[in-house]
């Protein structure tokens, strides 16, 4: 009979021991060592196969390791930069498997970041201006000897962006953006007006000159340094007591043409225009305070109606009116213009072919044109204060107004000498008034 095989203590420690085993795979182990030494500090590289690696045994290779970034401060522009290298290390293939040589690599491979040479919103080299506010500045006013006109400006200063770095340029704009007015230049006359009286027979006429009466405003506007930046004209139509049908025509360009096919008697004469260049011209008419005709754009070249039917537009108490804007500045300076002027405004009374007229024709203003008399020497039209008396119909003017001779003679000659001054006793003809021969 066989015994029963004894086991003693050393055999259940041994026994114990392959259980711990069974129990413990290497894996477990070798993450337990990994732990162990990641607390450490140390991290083991996990062992590359050679066969994976497609290498044979005793092969040196390089292997990447990563990226390494060096910091590079911007010496020009801002912001950062940085240069770039791959990293590798050498491998060499030991018993199946890549065992680190200890040689490394360190090879550049680019930049990345950007040193910004732009200034925020401006890009480098752009050019840019910058506002510094506004200023105000006290002129006088060059219409008038005790006023003066406030002007504000827009100031800023010109900048250049070169490198990231914002620098002036030292040019500085000044802008006006708005001015106190200055005083307008009119007639110098109450209301700012004056009159037109005209006779419509050019030959022994009866020289009451109310064959047509209007009155005229004119307003010249000057910016607060000489510039003329408007003009306002207004015909409002006063008296008529002539038979014939009649147009009063104004022109701007000094030159009279003509209209309807009729070429003007007056066209030879070319005088002063009433400013310099180009403008916009608007035409409006009223009968009252209602707009009956309006015409934008009115061209500078050619003449204008301002009453089609002087009857008709003292009946209805017709105003014509012109604005004239957009007008050259520079090319209408108050120191050339030499303050207004009547002789600019030259206004003139068609007489259409009719009964009694064979052939149309065109009166001229006496103080501009010096055709416009009739055979014995008198006016045929002239300015005259607002609130001038016409003679009785069918008056002479010379019975009216005595003085009238010196003024007549004093049109005449300033023709031919315009640096003529006038007397005051033909400047102020129509303050010696003889009133039974007035209405």
């Amino acid at each position: 009979m066989k015994s029963a095989k004894k086991w003693g203590p050393i055999a259940v420690a041994t026994l114990l021991l392959i259980s711990g085993f069974q129990n413990c795979s290497p894996v477990a182990f070798k993450e337990s060592e990994e732990m162990l030494a990641s607390e450490k500090g140390i991290v083991e590289t996990k062992k590359k196969r050679c066969d994976l690696e497609n290498k044979n045994e005793g092969d040196l290779w390089m292997s990447q390791a990563g990226q390494e970034r060096e910091l590079i401060a911007c010496t020009v522009g801002v912001g950062n930069q940085f240069n770039v290298y791959n990293l590798a290390k050498e491998y060499t293939c030991t018993n199946g498997s890549a065992v680190l040589t200890g040689r490394s690599e360190r090879l550049p491979a680019g930049k990345e970041g950007l040193c910004d040479l732009n200034c925020g919103n401006h890009l480098n080299g752009e050019l840019w201006f910058m506002d510094l506010g506004t200023s105000k500045e006290t002129v006088a006013c060059p219409t008038s000897i005790n006023q003066t006109s406030l002007l504000t400006f827009a100031n800023s200063a010109q900048y250049k962006c070169t490198n990231a770095v914002a620098s002036a340029t030292g040019v500085v704009e000044k802008k006006k953006i708005s001015e106190t007015p200055c005083p307008v230049l009119t007639f110098n006359d109450q209301d700012n007006q004056a009159t037109l009286a005209y006779e419509d027979v050019i030959k022994d006429s009866d020289a009451d000159y109310d064959d047509f009466v209007s009155n005229v405003k004119v307003i010249e506007t000057y910016s607060s340094v000489g510039e003329l930046t408007k003009i306002m004209i207004e015909y409002a139509a006063r008296k008529k007591e002539a038979g014939y049908k009649h147009q009063l025509i104004g022109v701007f360009d000094g030159t009279v043409r003509g209209r309807g096919g009729f070429v003007s008697n007056q066209a030879w004469y070319k005088s002063e225009p009433m400013f310099a260049g180009n403008a916009k011209i608007k035409f409006e008419q009223f009968q009252g305070s209602a707009l009956i005709n309006s015409v934008d754009n009115v061209p500078k070249n050619a003449d204008l109606v301002i009453f089609d039917d002087t009857t008709a537009a003292v009946k209805n108490q017709l105003v014509s009116r012109i604005t004239i804007t957009d007008i050259d500045g520079k090319s209408n300076l108050l120191s050339v213009r030499k303050g207004l002027s009547i002789k600019r405004y030259r206004s003139l009374l068609y007489v259409p072919a009719q009964g009694g007229v064979a052939a149309g024709y065109d009166i001229d203003i006496s103080d501009i044109n010096p055709s416009s008399y009739d055979n014995t020497g008198k006016s045929l039209a002239f300015f005259v204060p607002v609130n001038w008396k016409t003679p009785i119909s069918q008056t002479s003017i010379l019975l009216a107004y005595p003085d009238f001779s010196v003024h007549t003679k004093f049109m005449k000659d300033s023709i031919t000498n315009p640096n003529l001054v006038e007397s005051d006793q033909g400047k102020y003809w129509y303050k010696n008034v003889v009133n039974k021969y007035v209405n």
